[in-house]
C-alpha cells in the first residue's frame, strides 16, 4: 500500500507517519532525507543540497511508483495534477491532514520553523481556495 500524505506545513505529516507506519515501510520525508544528506537546518535545507535531495526524493518515490516496495509513505505537500494522477495510477491512499491555518502557524511558531514557513502555510491555504 502506498499512503501520500498531502496538507500544509505544519499538518503534522512527519507526526502522522510516526504513528502509523510499520517497522520496515519506506518513508519519502524531505526533512528526513535532507538530514540524512547532512543538513543541520532546521527545516531551512540549504539551497545545494536541496538540490539534491530533491533528486533522491524523486528517485525513491519513481521507484516506489514502479512497484519496488510493499508498504510505503511519501509525504507531498502539494502534489501536482501529473502527481495525484500517478499516485491513483498506483493505487495510493491519499491522506489530507488539514488542521486549518490558524492551528498550522501557531505550531510553525512554537516549533520555531524558519521565516518563510508561515508564507508558505497562507500560500497552500490561498491555493486550496482557488482550486
Amino acid at each position: 500500500m502506498i499512503r501520500v500524505l498531502v496538507g500544509p506545513p505544519c499538518a503534522g505529516k512527519s507526526t502522522y507517519i510516526a504513528e502509523h507506519a510499520e517497522p520496515g515501510d519506506t518513508i519519502v520525508d524531505f526533512d528526513a532525507l535532507a538530514k540524512a544528506f547532512g543538513s543541520t537546518a532546521h527545516h531551512d535545507t540549504p539551497l545545494s543540497m536541496r538540490r539534491v535531495v530533491h533528486a533522491a526524493r524523486h528517485a525513491a518515490i519513481t521507484q516506489i511508483l514502479m512497484g519496488r516496495v510493499e508498504n510505503a509513505w511519501i509525504i507531498d505537500t502539494d502534489p501536482t495534477r501529473m502527481m495525484k494522477a500517478q499516485y491513483r495510477r498506483a493505487g495510493a491512499e491519499i491522506v489530507l491532514l488539514d488542521p486549518g491555518l490558524a492551528d498550522c502557524l501557531q505550531r510553525a511558531a512554537e516549533d520555531n520553523r524558519p521565516d518563510w514557513t508561515a508564507d508558505q502555510i497562507r500560500r497552500w491555504y490561498r491555493m486550496r481556495k482557488t482550486a
